[in-house]
């Protein structure tokens, strides 16, 4: 088979190299890597040789979406192996103070002390964490949904989902959300909000300036009054996300607009001349409510002036977490029949 190599040899050689990569494959934890940020070298290490990193993680008793930290804190265990943790509740003064020397309004939140800094974990993972007076707060993706205790409740079941319309994140969870929505028979206030940032004295966007204008057309239907304005949206993004399967081209897929929003009864003419006299104004609104809402990802959905989700969800996520902050709602309540 090999020159110089007899078969026996080659064959136990085989079987050596399968048991190795079988022991890698099914022992994780002999290469542990972080899971948050990327990037860095691997860590390859026992527990022991790790100092005790403590954690306090921030919740609200008053939390009703969004609430588990299991997940987070699962991973920072793998981080950071001797992860010392206790709990406190932003609802008692003691957990306000620590809140507001973190600048935390939003949990559940995970706040390290200086211990973390001595952890050989630390050099990689720093780029994940803010700091605020001594304290290390957890600051990624995996953090920036939850309750924002600080807030005040809207006065009405609202729902604010910030978007970019040539982002196909964005358009999937739109839809889904539209789907949702109908359960609830209109009872839930719907606005949909454009991510548009200031920088140097102009308006930027996720994807470009194209962008902008499809976020201003959208804008104008919505101002128009029509009833069908959410669905000449809905169908604009399906026609977005057809689009940009077929062609990355964000220009072509702008051209068709009229198809949607004519489509759906609203006055093409008066949405043109509504992006071409208030595009300006319109942008400034949106840009306000990103820097407002410190949104900086899309999408990013807030209920109730309380609840962020950034990112998706499923629509049986989606409809449970309402469910769960408004339980009386058209939908949520199972009526039992007498008979």
């Amino acid at each position: 088979m090999f020159k110089g190599i007899s078969k026996d040899a080659a064959y136990y050689a085989l079987i050596g190299i399968f048991l190795i990569a079988t022991i890698y494959l099914l022992s994780p934890a002999l290469f542990r890597q972080s899971p948050f940020p990327s990037g860095g070298p691997t860590v390859i290490t026992g527990s022991n040789n790790f100092s005790q990193v403590n954690l306090t993680v921030l919740f609200s008793s008053n939390c009703k979406a969004f609430c588990d930290s299991s997940k987070v804190e699962a991973s920072l265990k793998d981080v950071f192996v001797n992860l010392n943790v206790k709990r406190l509740d932003v609802e008692t003064t003691q957990g306000k103070a620590l809140a507001n020397q973190a600048n935390v309004s939003l949990v559940p939140a995970y706040v390290f002390d200086s211990s973390v800094t001595q952890s050989p974990a630390f050099p990689r993972f720093g780029p994940g964490l803010v700091q605020f007076g001594g304290r290390y707060v957890l600051d990624t993706a995996e953090a920036s949904s939850g309750y924002l205790f600080t807030n005040e409740p809207s006065s009405t079941p609202a729902i604010t989902q910030f978007v970019a319309s040539f982002d196909l994140n964005s358009i999937l969870f739109q839809n889904k959300t539209f789907e949702v929505l109908k359960r609830f028979n209109n009872s839930i206030n719907f606005t949909v909000r454009y991510i548009v940032v200031v920088q140097n004295n102009s308006f930027h966007s996720v994807n470009g300036k194209i962008e902008l204008i499809e976020d201003v057309i959208q804008l104008c239907a919505v101002q128009s009054g029509s009833p069908n304005a959410l669905n000449a949206i809905a169908c604009r993004s399906r026609e977005i996300r057809q689009c940009l399967n077929e062609s990355t081209a964000s220009g072509f897929c702008a051209q068709f607009w009229q198809t949607c929003i004519g489509g759906w009864g609203i006055d093409t003419n008066e949405t043109e001349n509504c992006v071409r006299t208030q595009n300006q104004t319109m942008l400034f609104v949106e840009a306000d409510s990103t820097a407002d809402n410190k949104v900086t990802a899309v999408p990013t959905t807030i209920i109730g002036n309380q609840y962020r989700l950034v990112g998706q969800a499923t629509e049986f996520e989606l409809f449970s977490n309402l469910c769960a902050i408004y339980p009386s709602l058209p939908g949520c309540v199972i009526r039992i029949s007498d008979d």
